[in-house]
């Protein structure tokens, strides 16, 4: 085909794509209908952006091609593939998917267009071509629809191949129906030709920027949003994930104003959050094309969980799998008593990264988001040189809320393929939704990490499964689980809320216990606390009982040492050591039962480490979930217990800064009589004017009137009466200002 009937809007870079592109260019005739366009790119209405490899018209169709040029072998299902070349491996989404996408929405704004008006606009098909000659296809079933290769003649030594050229031409492939729905003459050709003028169809321009920041490659093309990679536009490698919320011309207001609570939504929830395992946002921008929110992403080559598991599930061993899950649980925890539940946690939700940060320069020509699996290892390949961090919290709900405002629909904003990780009233409405409801989800990752494969193909198949079998059932699909193991995952899954493990803190028990049943671990000197595992002896004679959670400075373990249980808080790093060292100098100008207690300042590899009173087996968050509301009398004793704790501090001239359920814990002085103690002084160094810290819904709403305008003994109190409120009212039930809506600091709202 010649030119102008094949168009190149955009000279190809790269030698691989050229050959892919010549050669559909030498099969396809040079006359009407016929027709093709190269590398350009369009925006639809919603404001998203695509990049188009190949558009082809012929007689027998209207297609949209995408061309991958891989060598080596390529199998995998319908949702996910893994190609395999010189023994590396890399997983990444089912392309065909993307192509789907890519033609609903080209010919959408294709019929739009003036010059279309009066023909009928021919169905656009996506079909992916594997252009490399020496590909090895293993795709079959569904997985292998729409997938063509060259096209080859037959020989002594193979058989003729129908491909590409076959399927554009005459319609033979896989996925294919025969028959065309379509009459493409020269008229309709014509019309096409003007119509993709009119649509403002054009070269690819990946310099778009968002703040500092340049767009570059597409990393996930979610429904509602788009993922980019982009750089600085003045320091070479420093990297951020771009998330574009497309709201410019949205088919209607409400779906323009739907998008925009979306982000507004999960940069709020993000602000309020710090954990390592959290991917972290920087900043809200407001662009051409909607709400965009910047992480930080300190590995621009991290790729999603799912797709980690596709190529070294098998690769990890017992020990690795319970570390990923306690570090993803532990960030859900974290959110949890932040009063924020994700509602759509799986590994569509989950990136991993390496601790350096980036990758060999090896490994630097590696397309983005995808991996590299080397037979020989390599730093990245070990997985204790991993982490995960939580992203995706678009439709997250926090627990002061979840009975009331709009409801958000999840198919709106949340991949498909992680329907099969959420909780059935996670998928319906949000008002349902509950701690239980995360907790289900990772149940759910658990049953994949040790299975090696998602807990059912649709959600209709995991209804199916989790009635029949009151749960996800490990021991269905894989021999030798152990009972432990077993139990966490069937009940972690459970249908009936009321008898799901209903929080993070059980899952982590019970983490605890399967990671004594697979590993049998040994008591061993480890010198790193942070490294150090269930059973571990530390410097001092400290044993390590279990892990009780990570914040943004610290780490927090009970450990024993003879009879007597402590808990020892860990900086995480050398530039959290100063925070934990002002925490220490607070405690100990602090005499009071009512406020934990501080017994010593270490120093261990490194780290601050301070040595504390064990603040209870409960805290009164636990305790409210488990048992509810107090009565009058025991509701009386804890009342007064919080208002000495806040007299305490007072009376010293200390103030804790995030006084809340999580942070008191409930002290045992006899059998039949209980204390609450006020513990976690992170915040207590943290600048008076910096009003923002702390946790919503405890946090003064009138400290912007204040004059100065820093915290105070009254933004204390405050936070002391939200937690007596929710004693008295139940866990999650915070005190709410007029309609809950409009900052009482600047209206006249009352307190309901």
């Amino acid at each position: 085909m010649e030119t102008p009937r094949w168009k190149i809007i955009t000279p190809s870079q790269y030698e691989w794509e050229r050959r892919g592109l010549d050669f559909v260019r030498a099969g396809l005739p040079n006359h009407d209908p016929y027709r093709a366009w190269s590398n350009f790119e369009f925006q639809t209405f919603d404001g998203a952006i695509y990049e188009v490899d190949l558009l082809v018209l012929t007689k027998q169709g209207f297609w949209l091609v995408e061309i991958k040029s891989w060598p080596g072998r390529v199998g995998g299902d319908a949702s996910t593939w893994t190609r395999t070349h010189d023994g590396k491996s890399r997983s990444e989404d089912n392309p065909v998917l993307l192509a789907n996408r890519k033609a609903k929405a080209l010919v959408s704004l294709l019929k739009s267009q003036q010059a279309v008006k009066k023909i009928r606009v021919p169905f656009l098909e996506p079909l992916v071509f594997l252009s490399s000659d020496d590909v090895k296809c293993d795709l079959d079933g569904n997985a292998r629809n729409r997938v063509l290769l060259k096209d080859r003649p037959a020989d002594d030594s193979r058989p003729a191949r129908q491909g590409i050229l076959e399927a554009l031409l005459n319609r033979v492939g896989p996925g294919i129906d025969l028959e065309s729905r379509n009459l493409i003459d020269a008229k309709v050709s014509k019309a096409l030709a003007r119509a993709m003028e009119q649509a403002g169809i054009r070269p690819s321009q990946k310099s778009r920027r968002v703040g500092d920041y340049v767009l570059g490659d597409l990393l996930e093309d979610g429904p509602g949003y788009q993922d980019r990679l982009a750089k600085h536009a003045s320091f070479d490698g420093i990297h951020c994930r771009v998330r574009l919320y497309t709201v410019a011309q949205a088919s209607g207001e409400e779906e323009r104003q739907r998008l925009r609570r979306a982000a507004a939504r999960e940069f709020q929830i993000l602000q309020s959050l710090n954990h390592p395992n959290v991917l972290p946002v920087l900043d809200y921008k407001e662009h051409d094309l909607g709400p965009a929110l910047l992480f930080r992403y300190l590995d621009p080559h991290a790729i999603r969980f799912d797709h980690y598991l596709a190529t070294h599930c098998h690769k990890l061993t017992s020990e690795h799998r319970i570390k990923l899950l306690r570090q993803i649980a532990d960030a859900i925890r974290y959110a949890h008593r932040r009063r924020v539940i994700h509602r759509a946690l799986s590994p569509q939700s989950i990136l991993i990264m390496k601790d350096e940060g980036g990758r060999a320069k090896a490994e630097s020509e590696a397309s983005i988001g995808t991996m590299q699996v080397k037979e020989d290892s390599t730093p990245f390949d070990d997985p204790s040189k991993l982490y995960p961090q939580v992203f995706n919290w678009q439709v997250g709900v926090r627990d002061a809320t979840v009975t009331s405002g709009r409801v958000t629909n999840v198919e709106d904003l949340v991949e498909a393929q992680s329907f099969v990780y959420m909780s059935p009233e996670a998928i319906g409405d949000q008002r349902n939704v509950s701690e239980a409801s995360d907790v289900f989800s990772l149940g759910a990752i658990a049953y994949h990490l040790f299975s090696g494969r998602p807990p059912a193909n649709s959600p209709s198949d995991l209804m199916k499964v989790i009635r029949d079998n009151k749960g996800l059932s490990l021991s269905a699909v894989v021999d030798g689980v152990g009972p432990k193991l077993e139990e966490m995952i069937l009940w972690c899954t459970h249908p009936d809320v009321n008898t799901r493990v209903g929080s993070v803190e059980d899952f982590l028990a019970l983490l605890d216990d399967v990671e004594d049943e697979l590993t049998a671990p040994e008591e061993t000197f480890v010198s790193d606390p942070l490294k150090a595992r269930r059973g571990d002896r530390l410097e001092g004679g400290y044993v390590v009982e279990k892990e009780l959670g990570q914040g943004a400075t610290a780490k927090a373990l009970l450990v024993s040492r003879g009879e007597q249980e402590y808990v020892l808080k860990v900086a995480l790093s050398e530039d959290d050591n100063h925070r934990l060292h002002e925490e220490a100098a607070a405690l100990r100008s602090i005499q009071s039962e009512f406020i934990v207690a501080i017994y010593d300042e270490l120093e261990m590899a490194g780290h601050t480490v301070l040595v504390l009173q064990k603040a209870g087996d409960d805290t009164l968050a636990s305790f409210l979930r488990k048992e509810g509301v107090p009565g009058l009398e025991l509701l009386g004793r804890y009342g007064e217990d919080l208002l000495s704790a806040v007299a305490s501090l007072e009376r010293h001239g200390r103030r804790h800064r995030d006084i809340k359920p999580d942070n008191i814990g409930i002290r045992s002085l006899t059998k039949k009589r209980n204390q609450l103690i006020l513990f976690d002084f992170s915040l207590t160094g943290v600048p008076l004017d910096n009003i923002r810290v702390g946790t919503p819904g405890y946090i003064d709403p009138f400290l912007l009137n204040r004059k100065p305008r820093q915290w105070d003994d009254a933004a204390e109190r405050y936070s002391a009466a939200v937690t007596l409120y929710e004693m008295s009212a139940g866990l999650g039930v915070l005190p709410q200002w007029g309609d809950g809506k409009s900052d009482p600091a600047v209206t006249d709202a009352e307190l309901e």
